[in-house]
């Protein structure tokens, strides 16, 4: 509210909520009192640009100056220019997350498959690096559960069994198909191993020719495991790994030979020539 004097007497102008909020418009002006008897001068609002010809399409940003507003129009050329250089911001960006990523994956080791392992243990059992596995090289791969490396009649056996090229060595692939094989046996052996000592002793090898379908009697028991077992002084004869699955592949060889010739007294006894029985010993010689 706003009181103004005239001809003595105090005059109570009532302003309007709209009246109110138009002082703070620019180009409003405050009611000013004349000469005569009535009060004059009423709110007339000034607005800048008030001319219509002026271009109200163009685009500006308000600068104010003094009580009135000045705008600078856009042009063209600086829209385009501000556009590329947004997209250049986000090609950086993404040019520095991109990189980021690369050092992340290039810190975390890289995680080596089982069969990438077991060829870098491969090649450093090649020593001529030719890249096959002889009988020593071969021997020195395998190990017992004491760590002792297998006998080399075992990994003989092992070349004679997977060497495709008959090379008398074995390569990569044949030393996968070998470590598989082996993986095998140890489950065979561990469940055989009845005490946990990481060895065959006597019993526990006429049990395992049990499970395995050989009724053997026992002077044959006895032989074979006499012959692959390793004997001490003053200590009882104990089969290691490498021992035990040479042996069990020797049966099982011998066998398949005997199945192939005609038997009598319900399998226990095979008619075999003179010249058959030179080829079945040629076999198995080393």
């Amino acid at each position: 509210m706003s009181g103004y004097k005239v001809d003595g007497d105090d005059l109570l102008v009532f302003q309007t909520p709209a009246e109110a909020l138009a002082k703070h418009k620019p180009g409003f002006q405050t009611p000013q009192s004349t000469g005569g008897s009535k009060a004059s001068g009423f709110y007339q609002p000034q607005y800048p640009f008030q001319n219509r010809s002026s271009s109200y399409s163009s685009l500006g940003s308000a600068s104010p100056s003094g009580s009135e507003a000045s705008f600078e129009k856009l042009s063209p050329q600086s829209t385009t220019s501000n556009y590329m250089m947004q997209q250049q911001h986000q090609q950086y960006q993404q040019h520095q997350q991109q990189q980021q990523q690369q050092q992340q994956q290039q810190q975390q080791p890289r995680v080596l498959s089982q069969k990438d392992r077991l060829k870098q243990f491969f090649d450093c059992c090649d020593f001529n690096h030719d890249g096959r596995l002889a009988e020593e090289e071969l021997s020195h791969a395998l190990r017992n559960y004491d760590q002792t490396e297998f006998k080399r009649s075992t990994a003989r056996t092992m070349i004679k069994l997977f060497d495709k090229d008959h090379f008398n060595s074995v390569d990569f692939e044949d030393f996968c198909n070998i470590w598989n094989y082996l993986a095998r046996w140890r489950t065979v052996f561990e469940k055989c191993d009845r005490d946990g000592s990481t060895f065959i002793n006597h019993q526990e090898f006429a049990n395992a020719l049990k499970t395995f379908g050989f009724d053997l009697p026992q002077e044959s028991i006895n032989h074979i495991f006499f012959t692959f077992s390793t004997v001490q002084v003053n200590q009882p004869a104990l089969m290691k790994f490498d021992s035990f699955i040479e042996s069990m592949v020797w049966i099982m060889k011998v066998t398949e030979v005997f199945k192939k010739y005609p038997s009598v007294d319900a399998g226990a006894t095979a008619e075999i020539g003179y010249f058959d029985f030179i080829d079945v010993l040629l076999a198995f010689k080393d």
